[in-house]
């Protein structure tokens, strides 16, 4: 089987901001010549990509296997879980209220903006931005088959501190340090 490892080293970004760019590589061609002739490949994915399922359907590509390396440290499987989450899927305090715009959804309690949700191009959730006494605390990062994939933390500069990786069940797997690039791998794993 033969695999390709395509250059997807952008984020998916919220649909509304996107700017509309080019983005083709080779290995994206000749994986849909693949597909095609119905020919079994693969593809091999390095980076951390919670919204891969998403970006590979906007491609067009559809591989037989998909090894892709966050995959394995977060102890998930791309064909696991794939479930829609909704806003009523967390945790928000009592009272909280929503005012829906055209590209993202506001939290507020007790007139205080406390969350903004937005969204990748297909709807589903793809990052919960949460401040707390006004600054910008935490990015929620949702994955594509419905589970928090991430927390980036920040301080009350709005610098990144840390940003932690969980699996499906909500334990968190690895601890990255923003200022050192250390990795903390979670003792019971």
């Amino acid at each position: 089987m033969k695999y390709f490892v395509p250059a997807w080293h952008r984020d998916v970004s919220d649909w509304a901001y996107s700017s509309h760019t080019i983005t083709f590589d080779d290995a994206i061609g000749n994986m849909r010549i693949m597909n095609r002739v119905d020919e079994a490949y693969g593809v091999i994915i390095g980076d951390y990509k919670p919204q891969l399922i998403t970006q590979m359907n906007t491609e067009g590509v559809a591989p037989t296997d998909t090894l892709a390396a966050f995959d394995w440290i977060q102890d998930t499987d791309l064909h696991d879980n794939n479930r829609i989450v909704d806003i009523s899927d967390f945790n928000w305090p009592r009272g909280t209220y929503f005012e829906y715009g055209p590209f993202s959804v506001n939290a507020f309690c007790n007139d205080e903006h406390i969350a903004r949700l937005l969204f990748n191009n297909i709807g589903q959730i793809l990052r919960i931005e949460r401040w707390q006494d006004g600054y910008h605390q935490e990015d929620v990062i949702m994955d594509t088959r419905g589970f928090v994939s991430s927390i980036k933390m920040f301080n009350r500069q709005g610098q990144l501190e840390k940003m932690i990786f969980f699996n499906l069940h909500g334990e968190w797997r690895m601890i990255e340090d923003a200022k050192t690039g250390r990795c903390h791998i979670n003792p019971r794993y």
